[in-house]
């Protein structure tokens, strides 16, 4: 297998980079030798080898990286047929799942297609794999409806 000698210099660069981002940052840096403290200790117990510091800060970096913007998408945020169903039983509150379905099927969001065949009733989406059976729009129904405290 041939590998490309460009490939290895950017993994290291950005290695080499992330390692001195990490290195500027105190609390990074305390975290870092606390591992190695743990893994050093734990070594001695049990056998093997302790963590290196240079990748006990890297994996410090990489974990203060994720816990800072890695945190998914708020609650309040929701899909195209989540958004639809939503401001539907905002404007009638009283619809049921399947005048819901009727009234989404003659005007979906933009990209999807509301389907009824041989195969059931579900939700096409615009990219592959991004369908919704009608359990699940029931489902999401059901949610938005205790999220807008409508009663049945």
């Amino acid at each position: 297998m041939k590998h490309d000698s460009t490939s290895y210099r950017a993994f290291w660069k950005k290695r080499s980079d992330i390692f001195l981002k990490a290195s500027r940052n105190p609390a990074i840096v305390s975290r870092a030798v606390q591992a190695v403290s743990r893994s050093t200790v734990d070594a001695r117990l049990n056998g093997g080898t302790p963590l290196d510091f240079t990748q006990a800060l890297i994996e410090a970096y990489l974990r203060d990286f994720h816990e800072r913007f890695a945190g998914g998408r708020s609650a309040e945020a929701v899909g195209p047929i989540r958004k639809a169903i939503r401001r539907m039983l905002a404007r009638v509150p009283g619809l049921s799942t399947e005048a819901l379905w009727d009234v989404l099927k003659e005007n979906p969001p933009r990209g999807w297609r509301f389907l009824e065949n041989r195969a059931g009733k579900y939700i096409e989406g615009p990219k592959p794999g991004q369908n919704t059976d009608y359990r699940s729009f029931a489902n999401a129904c059901t949610k938005e409806r205790k999220r807008l405290k409508i009663t049945g």
